[in-house]
């Protein structure tokens, strides 16, 4: 069977991701080594309980910003896509391949 280029763009992103977690999961594991290494050492510096509610609410949930950083970059994606098929499909490529599904 030959191999298109669709099944390299898709192998290449496998193994692209795989590498990205990996990554993240070395810099996991050195972050937590790092913390239980200084937790020994650095006294208790948490003073979040001694901040004013007000200063605690600007503060924010943590999740939620997560959660809104994720929301924000998948639309920036998203944007994206929308942006390179509008390109393809305006593209002298375009007619010369006309069985690529772009919706």
């Amino acid at each position: 069977m030959a191999t298109t280029y669709e099944d390299l763009v898709r192998a290449f992103s496998d193994q692209t991701l795989a590498a990205l977690g990996g990554v993240q999961q070395g810099m996991i594991d050195a972050l937590g080594a790092w913390s239980r290494a200084l937790g020994a050492v650095v006294p208790d510096l948490s003073l979040s309980h001694e901040l004013p509610t007000a200063w605690q609410d600007a503060l924010g949930d943590p999740e939620a910003i997560i959660d809104e950083a994720h929301r924000f970059w998948t639309a920036v994606l998203e944007l994206w896509r929308e942006l390179v098929v509008t390109a393809f499909r305006a593209s002298f490529l375009a007619p010369r391949a006309p069985y690529l599904p772009l919706d």
